[in-house]
């Protein structure tokens, strides 16, 4: 099954507007407009749920930088949650193999790859969700609908991806400082999930210089 995630963007909103919201330290106020509470950061200072441990049958992601030939600058960034590039041909049955529950694709529809994604992932009965990033960088609006995403245990294991990574690192640092993580750190960890290019944007939003 795929779920499509529209904008939620109000019409008339620029992108540079919902990225005003995410600056000087107000990116829980911005998340909040659109919906999203803080959930991420329980009263007391607990570990974001992707980082708790999960009783149960609330299976992990697989350690490591290379799981598979055919799925491109995987990362495991948090229990169960992984980020990663390009899946090649194989590559969506070995994220199944591989026992990921969730993949949640950061491509544009028009991108190469994405409609055979979307068949492939509904005749194996893989739960996909379409969440296109098109800008520089994603917007306070797509953070919040990632976090009620990557916060919900039912969807562990998770992976994210689009083409290089790039745009999974982006959208894992911003919502990793939207937690209350300190936005030094959440660009770090967004580097390790795979942002490179977009670099530029994610410290715009997150208020730190241009380059350091």
């Amino acid at each position: 099954m795929t779920v499509e995630v529209a904008r939620l963007s109000s019409p008339g909103r620029s992108h540079n507007a919902g990225r005003r919201s995410f600056t000087g330290g107000l990116i829980g106020c911005g998340l909040a407009a659109a919906g999203y509470q803080g959930r991420a950061v329980a009263a007391g200072g607990q570990l974001s749920m992707p980082f708790r441990r999960h009783a149960g049958s609330v299976a992990q992601a697989p350690f490591g930088n290379k799981v598979s030939g055919q799925i491109e600058n995987y990362n495991r960034v948090s229990p169960y949650v992984a980020t990663a590039g390009l899946l090649h041909e194989g590559g969506l049955q070995q994220v199944m193999a591989l026992g990921f529950k969730t993949l949640i694709d950061l491509r544009g529809a028009n991108e190469s790859g994405v409609r055979a994604e979307a068949r492939l992932a509904e005749r194996v009965g893989l739960s996909r969700i379409h969440l296109p990033v098109t800008s520089r960088a994603p917007d306070h609006d797509q953070v919040a609908r990632f976090a009620e995403w990557v916060e919900s245990p039912a969807s562990y294991p998770m992976l994210v991806h689009c083409v290089s990574a790039n745009r999974a690192g982006a959208i894992w640092a911003l919502y990793r400082a939207a937690t209350g993580v300190d936005a030094r750190v959440a660009l770090e960890e967004g580097r390790a999930a795979g942002l490179e290019s977009r670099e530029g944007a994610v410290r715009s939003i997150l208020g730190l210089p241009a380059a350091e």
